[in-house]
């Protein structure tokens, strides 16, 4: 069947590219809102118009999503692959009728609908916090001993040292790229969702903490210290001052910590400051048949204080080497 203009115009739409870059602006996800309320004005008042309207409607959307993709990576390019695919989709479901046909509308109405919905939904799930006031601050707060100051720019080559102390991954990312260091900040720390402090000790940097993303129900932080502060008390004390400023602002009382069971240090930390709560998946083992054979290929690696940790949760020993431990932490500390 030959392509109209109009499905050239939808197919060249469709080749959306991933952006080139990853800087978090505030003020184009506002931008990008009224785009996004303007797009749906125009298929909630003009519905019968849709045929004729498609090229105007996908170009406002290819504007918002450029508007945003400078923004929250994650989600955003999650959003992009969504439009890509959905676009590729209307097109090739509406070649198959004539212009001008109620099936070819119903090919673009139900298309298009379904980006806005998507759209719409995670627009709904924004978080009521991004301490955008608070990322701005010299210092978020202090004690005697450390001062937590919010994450910036200039803190790339800082945790890229930190991380690779404890992550392989990273360490061979960083050998083969050594300019990803950057993008790799921006994605861990960086999304509008996230909040991130330096613990500095005596002016000295030595590690860092935050909160992951704040649409969770409840938050969940996350900590690194340098392999040198480690054992000298910096961890519980920094979650403690960090915490509780967080908690004053926001009214937030209940946080979560996710700790490897293997990790016995970091358990001991937040032993002091909450309780284990239960088990939770590991990010990259989700279906049951990869825990089992995980579990089954490890099960050496079990000991005395997994065995202890199981018999304080009710499971089997071997469920904590498919899984990472949950542990609840209640405010003010």
């Amino acid at each position: 069947m030959e392509n109209t203009e109009e499905d050239k115009n939808i197919s060249r739409e469709a080749d959306l590219k991933e952006p080139a870059d990853r800087v978090f602006a505030k003020a184009q996800l506002e931008q990008e809102a009224e785009r996004l309320q303007k797009v749906i004005k125009i298929l909630e008042e003009k519905p019968a118009d849709l045929p004729i309207k498609v090229d105007e409607i996908i170009q406002e959307l290819k504007k918002s999503l450029d508007a945003m993709s400078n923004d929250n990576a994650d989600r955003l390019l999650a959003e992009r692959k969504m439009v890509n695919d959905r676009l590729k989709e209307i097109w090739e479901k509406a070649e198959r009728f004539k212009p001008g046909t109620p099936e070819r509308e119903a090919a673009y109405r139900s298309g298009l609908d379904d980006i806005i919905r998507v759209l719409a939904d995670t627009k709904d799930k924004a978080s009521d916090w991004d301490f955008s006031k608070e990322k701005t601050l010299p210092v978020f707060a202090r004690d005697e001993d450390v001062v937590l100051r919010p994450i910036n720019s200039g803190d790339v080559d800082f945790y890229i040292g930190i991380t690779t102390q404890y992550t392989s991954v990273y360490r061979e990312v960083i050998r083969e790229d050594v300019h990803r260091k950057e993008s790799l900040f921006l994605l861990d720390l960086c999304h509008p969702e996230s909040f991130y402090c330096v613990i500095e000790v005596d002016g000295i940097p030595a590690g860092y903490l935050g909160i992951k993303d704040t649409r969770a129900d409840v938050w969940e932080i996350a900590i690194e210290l340098d392999r040198g502060y480690t054992g000298r008390g910096y961890g519980p004390e920094s979650i403690k001052l960090f915490l509780n400023e967080v908690s004053r602002i926001s009214g937030k009382t209940k946080f979560s910590a996710l700790v490897e069971t293997d990790n016995v240090p970091s358990q001991h930390c937040f032993e002091k400051l909450g309780e284990l709560y239960g088990l939770h998946n590991a990010g990259t083992l989700q279906r049951s048949e990869d825990k089992a054979l995980f579990e089954e290929k490890h099960l050496d690696l079990i000991d005395e204080n997994m065995r202890s940790l199981a018999e304080r949760l009710g499971v089997e020993p071997r469920k904590l080497l498919s899984h990472v431990l949950e542990y609840r932490i209640t405010c003010p500390l």
